[in-house]
């Protein structure tokens, strides 16, 4: 089954890959789940991090998230990159800023 999720997290659209990389977010958290086939899942999960939809890498940092609660040895290995590429991600950037007009104000 892992390696039919990783399959899926590099090819598909948007939306399938990014309910794939949630799923892995929910297998973190679980309990049952188990640490090595998660293991061999965050390479994927740093690749998808330079994808160019934001949702995907949203919930990439999500599910990176939820292995870093729940099995922080196995970032280990990774966080250098990790750090750089999150780094990256909280950036300012002004395409992503969305003005609300509420009445007399703007938000």
């Amino acid at each position: 089954m892992m390696t039919e999720i990783q399959q899926n997290i590099q090819q598909g659209s948007p939306l399938a890959r990014s309910t794939v990389i949630t799923s892995i977010k929910f297998a973190a958290a679980s309990k049952q789940s188990n640490p090595e086939s998660i293991d061999n899942l965050i390479p994927s999960l740093l690749d998808c991090l330079k994808d160019s939809d934001i949702n995907i890498k949203k919930n990439v940092l999500v599910s990176l998230t939820a292995v870093a609660h729940n099995h922080y040895a196995l970032l280990k290995l990774y966080i250098e990159e990790l750090l750089v590429q999150s780094y990256e991600e909280v950036t300012f950037r002004p395409e992503l800023v969305r003005t609300v007009d509420l009445g007399p104000f703007k938000h």
